[in-house]
């Protein structure tokens, strides 16, 4: 995916997400190809609990919470990557 078309999957403008990949900050896994940078969709699924919301009973998402209320924040310190533990 793109960085343009994860923004606000994420919540955030895509120039906040650039900066937070650039800064080591990214809630998702990215890749550079050259000087494109793409997102790891199996990544974005995951952070949105997107698997979690197709499945019938909402109380298998973590916590309860709707996909909405478990949108990840841009983090410092990781690499690019959001860390599971």
């Amino acid at each position: 995916m793109t960085v343009r078309e994860t923004a606000p999957l994420l919540g955030v403008s895509a120039a906040s997400l650039y900066r937070a990949i650039a800064e080591g900050r990214s809630p998702v896994e990215t890749v550079r190809c050259g000087s494109r940078v793409v997102v790891v969709t199996a990544d974005v699924r995951r952070v949105l609990h997107l698997d979690d919301a197709l499945s019938p009973d909402a109380s298998e998402r973590p916590e309860g919470r709707s996909v909405r209320e478990s949108r990840p924040q841009l983090h410092e310190g990781n690499g690019g990557r959001h860390n599971a533990s």
